[in-house]
């Protein structure tokens, strides 16, 4: 009577041990994140240009009968509008893409140049070229065509961009 009761509780305790609970989604997914936190501290630190660096590389106040307004200016990226008659023209951003390498990849497939640089078109209202194979200066506006952005473009100061 003794052995069965011993056989019982084995039994009973090896059924227990054997549910397990398998984890949740949440679970794994929180499990995911701490890996990827980790992986972002251990990470070396890339710098990137520093706040204000960007700001002479803009085109001047005033082109084209255009006002500049300085937008933001944070450490690896400034952004400029131009507004001409109180309407917003062309906003032209400046990112230093040190930290993001698959975003310099993508100029890779560039056919279109300007000053030797790699020129692309995203979508219909944006043009970006990559400069010094770092910095991914941006044209975006809703009325003007790829031209006319690509003109903007060209009066960036690339050679005053932080070496």
């Amino acid at each position: 009577m003794i052995a069965r009761r011993w056989i019982a509780a084995f039994t009973l305790l090896g059924l227990l041990a054997g549910c397990s609970k398998e984890p949740d989604r949440w679970t794994e997914a929180e499990k995911k994140a701490e890996v990827a936190q980790k992986a972002k501290e251990e990470a070396p630190k890339v710098e990137v240009a520093a706040t204000g660096s960007f700001n002479k590389s803009f085109p001047a106040d005033g082109i084209d009968g255009t006002s500049r307004v300085f937008v933001t200016d944070k450490p690896g990226f400034a952004e400029a509008m131009y507004k001409k008659d109180g309407n917003e023209l062309v906003s032209i951003q400046i990112t230093d893409k040190n930290d993001a390498p698959a975003d310099v990849a993508a100029f890779k497939d560039a056919t279109d140049k300007l000053a030797g640089n790699p020129l692309k078109t995203f979508g219909k209202n944006k043009s970006q070229m990559l400069v010094a194979n770092r910095y991914q200066v941006s044209a975006t506006s809703k009325t003007l065509d790829h031209e006319a952005r690509k003109s903007w473009l060209s009066r960036v100061d690339v050679s005053s961009l932080p070496k």
